[in-house]
């Protein structure tokens, strides 16, 4: 944040230059925060357009794109509890056992750096058992690539 302060001016014709030169650094500091924010809000754009694709991907049962944008560290904590690997979640086909993955609220993101944390509620579908759930997932950005690390859902009323 710039904050404005009074500046004397002493005679002899510097004050102008001065005047001039904080002026310059007090919007160059207000573009950088302005470009900051924007670049923000495309990256978390990105991330929210990435869990969208992955929501996309296991429900059409499209195994290359899901192994794409799950890290090979991923884990998920179901809504019981339990923690499953990308191993257990994609290669076993439970990924791919959804038959309805909406968000019902809008998809919230927050980005540092090259991580990012996502939080929603969606109507869920698996195993014909349907219900609300609140997702929270971490992205972290990887060789170029947003991938989802780590994923929790937990029951909704």
């Amino acid at each position: 944040m710039v904050v404005a302060r009074p500046i004397r001016i002493m005679a002899g014709g510097g004050g102008a230059l001065i005047v001039a030169t904080a002026l310059a650094l007090v919007v160059a500091g207000c573009g950088r925060e302005h470009a900051r924010k924007a670049e923000t809000a495309t990256t978390a754009d990105v991330v929210r357009g990435t869990e969208q694709q992955r929501l996309r991907a296991l429900l059409g049962h499209d195994y290359d794109v899901a192994q794409k944008l799950h890290a090979d560290d991923f884990e998920l904590v179901n809504p019981l509890g339990e923690t499953v690997s990308k191993e257990a979640y994609i290669d076993s086909g439970d990924a791919f056992a959804y038959t309805v993955w909406k968000p019902i609220s809008p998809i919230r993101v927050r980005v540092h750096g090259d991580s990012a944390v996502i939080r929603y509620e969606s109507d869920l579908e698996i195993h014909g058992s349907r219900g609300h759930y609140w997702h929270t997932d971490l992205y972290e950005k990887r060789d170029g690539q947003w991938q989802i690390v780590w994923s929790q859902a937990t029951g909704a009323p």
